[in-house]
């Protein structure tokens, strides 16, 4: 079943990467798409692929930087397909890369955020307008694990860039989730596209960009597309990333809760502590049993964690560790009450100031609109007391 059909999509940075494959995928599952990109040859020949299997696509060649091309895309997706239902703001820049900050010329600089960010802005700009006649939409950014989960020296303005999306994003979508229009911004990790090898461009670098993730490997651009069709064909339930901020658009609703404290013990200490998925009886005073499903390891990606808490039986996978970072994700298997699907992150901080350390819980979950506030009440009452089982285990 075609999930996009009756749909139609922009894609700006169509190309090459991540936008031609995506602009592939959601044709492929019925959007009308509307490409755009600087090189013409390139999306003249996206267009005609496209058409050769059945779909419908048009192309504008243009600078992202530039006000009146984001308004041409709008105006031609409007005339040529009705309107705008779905809009990816993929295009962007590395810049120029390997300079400190003291070495980057204002002119460089500002040519990195007008590509990476701005362009994003001048988008949305005539997007959303376009979006609310249709009666709402998916806005979808791409942003970028570097500035925030990684940071890579010599890449300031494209850590600022792709940190300013997020940003963005968030504004974007408590200003217009209650009129139906979903924001998000998704980060992909290190991905085998053109741009992303002028960065992983030897043997030693490829494998440093595969060491920080936790499948320790380079995704696929078609891998990325999946993602972003994700996103853009949800309607209410939105299971996204811990790395993508967005609203719901009908009855339900997707918070995120935190809490965060400082431990007097180095970050190896409340790693070590925390680090295994199956340690949740070793630290966690309500939880009572505990076990791995399948024999899996408890850093192993996939695992199911099985465990009793107050004598309720709950099931989550892991989806993501890392011991660089000091960090993993998980999610739940099933409804737990009100809250029909959430994801949690856990990640340990050093603080340099008297070798102490951070630790950051949030969980992001979906709930009926009605029953946010016990939700979220819940699970902030019970995060302090994680807390507190973890710290009297660490003083023994």
């Amino acid at each position: 079943m075609q999930l996009l059909t009756g749909k139609v999509a922009i894609v700006t940075g169509a190309s090459a990467g991540i936008g031609c494959a995506t602009a592939k995928l959601f044709a492929r599952e019925g959007a009308k798409i509307v490409a755009g990109a600087r090189r013409q040859l390139e999306l003249s020949t996206l267009v005609a692929q496209i058409e050769e299997a059945g779909y419908s696509a048009v192309s504008l060649a243009g600078d992202v930087r530039d006000e009146a091309f984001a308004k041409a895309l709008v105006e031609l997706a409007t005339n040529k397909f009705g309107g705008v239902d779905i809009a990816f703001n993929n295009a962007g820049t590395l810049g120029k890369m390997g300079l400190s900050v003291p070495d980057i010329s204002l002119l460089d600089w500002e040519h990195t955020l007008a590509t990476s960010l701005s362009s994003a802005f001048l988008g949305a700009k005539y997007q959303i307008p376009a979006m609310l006649k249709r009666g709402g939409g998916s806005l979808i950014f791409t942003s970028s694990f570097v500035g925030y989960t990684v940071g890579f020296p010599q890449t300031a303005a494209y850590a600022a860039s792709k940190a300013g999306l997020i940003g963005l994003t968030k504004a974007l979508a408590a200003e217009y989730g209650p009129q139906k229009i979903r924001v998000n911004a998704l980060l992909p990790g290190g991905t085998d596209t053109p741009m992303g090898r002028t960065f992983a461009n030897t043997p030693e670098a490829i494998s440093f960009v595969k060491g920080l993730h936790a499948l320790k490997r380079i995704a696929e651009p078609e891998e990325i597309a999946h993602d972003r069709h994700g996103v853009a064909r949800r309607r209410g339930n939105l299971r996204q990333s811990h790395l993508s901020a967005g609203k719901s658009t009908s009855r339900l609703a997707q918070m995120k809760v935190s809490y965060s404290s400082v431990f007097d013990h180095t970050a190896g200490q409340v790693w070590a502590v925390i680090r295994d998925f199956n340690s949740y009886p070793v630290w966690v005073a309500s939880v009572s049993e505990s076990h791995i499903e399948g024999g899996k390891a408890g850093d192993a990606v996939g695992a199911i964690r099985s465990f009793e808490e107050y004598g309720t039986r709950i099931r989550q996978r892991l989806l993501a560790h890392s011991d660089l970072e000091r960090s993993y994700v998980y999610e739940s298997c099933e409804t737990l009450g009100a809250i029909t699907y959430y994801q949690g992150t856990a990640r340990v901080i050093p603080v340099v100031d008297g070798n102490r350390a951070l630790l950051e819980w949030s969980v992001t979950f979906d709930c009926p609109a009605d029953q946010q506030a016990n939700c979220a009440n819940s699970l902030q009452d019970a995060m302090p007391q994680w807390f507190k089982s973890l710290r009297a285990v660490l003083v023994e």
